[in-house]
């Protein structure tokens, strides 16, 4: 019986870590299943290792940091890190294009109004070159009733 209760509620983690609140974050992003989403964990377990808050090095540094905890040469790490760079690139230009598109649908969504920033309504305003107008047309609209 003892056995059984052990199964049924885990043991009570003193908090989430860091690769557990990136992947909810990344969820939420809609680019958990995008190649780079590994590599944008990896560098932030990396950063919180380093703890080197004050002074943020160069991502490039970054990069080839991650790199070397997995290959073996020189040449290995900077190509590694070559690629590392433009698959979050893509990545950050997915969750770009999946946050734009929940503000297109649905503008008060709790996902794009927590994750929303500038250049995600740039995005928008991209995609829609009319949407301006809109808005314009309604809020006279609204300010004549």
């Amino acid at each position: 019986m003892a056995k059984l209760n052990m199964v049924e509620s885990p043991p009570a983690s003193k908090g989430r870590t860091v690769r557990e609140a990136a992947r909810m974050i990344l969820m939420d992003l809609g680019i958990i299943g995008e190649s780079g989403s590994k590599d944008i964990i990896a560098l932030m377990e990396y950063a919180i290792e380093q703890r080197r808050a004050a002074e943020w090095p160069p991502l490039k540094e970054l990069y080839e940091a991650v790199a070397r905890s997995y290959k073996l040469t020189s040449k290995e790490v900077e190509k590694e890190s070559k690629a590392m760079e433009q698959r979050i690139r893509r990545t950050v230009i997915s969750a770009l294009n999946n946050m734009a598109s929940i503000g297109l649908a649905d503008y008060s969504n709790y996902k794009f109004e927590h994750y929303a920033w500038r250049k995600v309504r740039r995005r928008i305003s991209s995609k829609m070159p009319n949407m301006n107008a809109h808005r314009r047309f309604w809020v006279r609209f609204y300010n004549y009733i």
